[in-house]
């Protein structure tokens, strides 16, 4: 009975960790459901104006400039190139695409490649 209690908890745990990681990636865009947690919590409980979820996705106060975020990285905008919620930034090492999108308490800025 010991073995199949224990399989039946590890069932349960594996299907719980990929309905987060579902979630997370369809909220997020991370696949990494506690980097997407630690990121959100950081923003919502802390004064940090920015977190990274993960290489291509930043969580931010909903007031957080991106503007100032990019200018930090050595990027500029482009206002002539943005489309919509696409804003577009160039630097030295090239050009980026960012996604953005905002709700009462977050903002997530995405990196399109």
């Amino acid at each position: 009975m010991g073995k199949k209690r224990l399989l039946v908890v590890l069932a349960a745990a594996v299907l719980l960790y990929a309905a987060g990681a579902v979630f997370s990636y369809a909220s997020f865009r991370t696949a990494n459901p506690a980097a997407a947690a630690g990121a959100l919590a950081r923003v919502l409980v802390t004064d940090a104006q920015y977190a990274q979820a993960s290489p291509d996705v930043i969580l931010a106060k909903p007031g957080a400039s991106l503007d100032e975020y990019m200018e930090d990285l050595g990027y500029r905008r482009a206002p002539e190139e943005q489309m919509g919620s696409l804003a577009v930034f160039i630097g030295e090492d090239g050009r980026q695409v960012i996604h953005c999108t905002q709700n009462r308490y977050f903002s997530r800025w995405v990196r399109q490649s």
